[in-house]
């Protein structure tokens, strides 16, 4: 081919050659490729991006709904471990009416015995006397 740099004339512009044409029409061609190729680039690079920027939300929240249910598990666990403040006063007061029912019956059998060793003492000092 010839030099691509001459000179245009301005009968080369109203009549162009058709081996003027073919030039202009594959630099064209060749700038047109040039582009389309570095917009997919442009697309790929992005696509990639995307993708990871994607993946790294999907972990962050793998790891933040993995916390969740930890906490969850211990809120679970502390329901059945824990009792509950109902449960805790009805087994309190169980308690205390058995240890109100000991201290009555302490205190029965205390005076009973009391009585008893009175009455002992009464005998014993009423046989003393006859003898």
């Amino acid at each position: 081919m010839e030099d691509d740099t001459k000179i245009v004339t301005e009968q080369s512009v109203r009549e162009p050659s058709n081996q003027t044409l073919l030039v202009l029409i594959n630099k064209l061609d060749e700038k047109v490729g040039l582009l389309i190729a570095s917009q997919k680039e442009g697309v790929k690079t992005a696509m990639d991006a995307a993708e990871k920027a994607v993946a790294k939300a999907e972990i962050a929240a793998d790891k933040r709904f993995e916390g969740l249910n930890e906490l969850r598990g211990m809120a679970s666990d502390w329901r059945t471990e824990f009792a509950r403040q109902t449960t805790v006063d009805l087994q309190v007061k169980g308690i205390i009416d058995k240890i109100d029912s000991l201290q009555r019956a302490m205190w029965t059998y205390l005076i009973g015995g009391v009585m008893a060793g009175a009455a002992v003492a009464t005998l014993v000092v009423q046989l003393m006397r006859k003898t």
